[in-house]
């Protein structure tokens, strides 16, 4: 079965996974961790190529109750938590993606 990753027409990365929701890039402040995150179904992966590999991604309140992160994660503690870099793009996992075998289908 043939591997892809959908962009839309302003070639922002759409979910992998749920296919639905789009993907930010974000810094965990404390760690220091790049994190790519859905913004439907909260999948969480921390580099681009994981976002690949269907075996790497988690989901993400797991992950920061993991880190120690035990207060209802609200904008508010997101911002605290988070530095938000905006929305990953075509130009950003093209090469990964060819590297892989992925395709890149525009939607």
């Amino acid at each position: 079965m043939e591997k892809y990753i959908e962009i839309d027409g302003n070639g922002v990365v759409y979910c992998p996974y749920c296919r639905q929701g789009r993907i930010s890039y974000f810094i965990l402040k404390n760690e220091g961790l790049d994190t790519y995150i859905c913004e439907e179904c909260d999948s969480t992966w921390f580099s681009i190529d994981d976002i690949f590999d269907d075996e790497k991604g988690q989901l993400l309140i797991p992950y920061l109750r993991s880190l120690g992160y035990a207060e209802r994660i609200t904008p508010e503690a997101w911002s605290r938590i988070a530095e938000d870099k905006g929305l990953l793009l075509v130009k950003d996992v093209e090469d990964v993606a060819e590297k892989m075998g992925v395709k890149i289908a525009y939607i």
